[in-house]
């Protein structure tokens, strides 16, 4: 089953599809309407995107003691994985397969005469800009995990509705939309976590409700079973095998997308969106 999440004010749409759980999801938008309260909003905030000021800093230094400079890109080009891909391999190989001629940069007193092409890690940090420098990593994977589990809700804070559904509906797949777990308690794999292994502790709650919480991840999709260990401890105890995530559906072309679907929620980081089951 598609469904789509529509962007309030800008109309803009990304398009889902819901497999195994497409019941729950047709369940949950039907009370949302019926509350009136199948409007979403996220509180993230994101940072700015465009690292090029950043690398023209970097280039400076950088260009003058290897003769190599990273390649500067368009401002939304930054949200395309393949570019950060290069970007942070660029970084990370320059540190030790490029060599600096120390005696032609004027840093003949930092270095003795058997040591006069040392790596440009070396060097960074005999001309004080190696926090400087790491400093691109670290913002390029700030922009990369930014896009995981953006959580959503609605207006109504307490909504929640019974959740009738089985909970070894839940599982501990990656997936792209989801049904947030903002609930007292703890699930029944989160208790196998922390040694309750004889349930004293009363407070299991594996999704009994849904509430007004989703949560929206642009992260690689993946299947990821249940552990042997956990699934025995759960036979001994009588209880059903359930993960920690009540996943909907993923990104319709995940992968020749992805770019356009960082750019949508960027673009509607402040905006509010709709859940809309497309009707066969």
């Amino acid at each position: 089953m598609r469904f789509d999440l529509v962007y309030e004010n800008s109309g803009d749409i990304l398009s889902f599809e819901s497999d195994t759980n497409s019941d729950i999801l047709t369940y949950y938008v039907d009370n949302l309407n019926k509350q009136g309260q199948n409007k979403f909003k996220s509180n993230k905030t994101f940072m700015n995107h465009n690292l090029t000021p950043l690398i023209n800093e970097i280039n400076e230094y950088f260009e003058y003691y290897t003769d190599c400079k990273f390649d500067v890109y368009k401002d939304h080009d930054y949200f395309n994985q393949h570019v950060l891909n290069k970007l942070h391999a660029d970084w990370a190989n320059a540190q030790f397969n490029i060599k600096v001629d120390v005696k032609s940069k004027g840093l003949l007193d930092y270095y003795p005469d058997d040591n006069l092409f040392p790596d440009w890690n070396n060097v960074l940090y005999k001309i004080g800009k190696e926090e400087h420098y790491y400093s691109l990593n670290t913002r390029v994977h700030q922009l990369e995990s930014q896009f995981n589990n953006i959580r959503c809700s609605t207006d109504n804070k307490y909504l929640h509705m019974d959740n009738p559904f089985s909970e070894d509906r839940c599982t501990n797949d990656i997936c792209n939309f989801k049904i947030a777990f903002n609930h007292l308690g703890r699930t029944l794999y989160n208790k196998f976590n922390t040694l309750d292994d004889s349930l004293q502790a009363n407070d299991e709650n594996t999704f009994n409700e849904l509430l007004g919480y989703v949560d929206i991840s642009l992260c690689r999709p993946q299947t990821i079973p249940l552990s042997k260990e956990y699934v025995e401890w759960c036979k001994k105890l009588n209880k059903i095998p359930s993960g920690d995530f009540l996943n909907i559906g993923n990104l319709i072309d995940y992968k020749n997308k992805l770019t356009d679907h960082k750019q949508i929620v960027y673009n509607n980081k402040s905006n509010s969106f709709t859940i809309k089951i497309e009707e066969k």
